[in-house]
């Protein structure tokens, strides 16, 4: 992933890094793992 331009990605591999993402910080800020919906 590194080295890689947005561009580069499909939109599908946008919204799923996007996704990874949100919930990542999710976690993080209520400090536990949130199970996938």
């Amino acid at each position: 992933m590194f080295h890689t331009k947005p561009e580069d990605l499909t939109e599908t591999e946008r919204q799923e890094i996007t996704a990874a993402l949100w919930k990542e910080m999710r976690e993080i800020y209520y400090g536990r793992n949130i199970s996938a919906v």
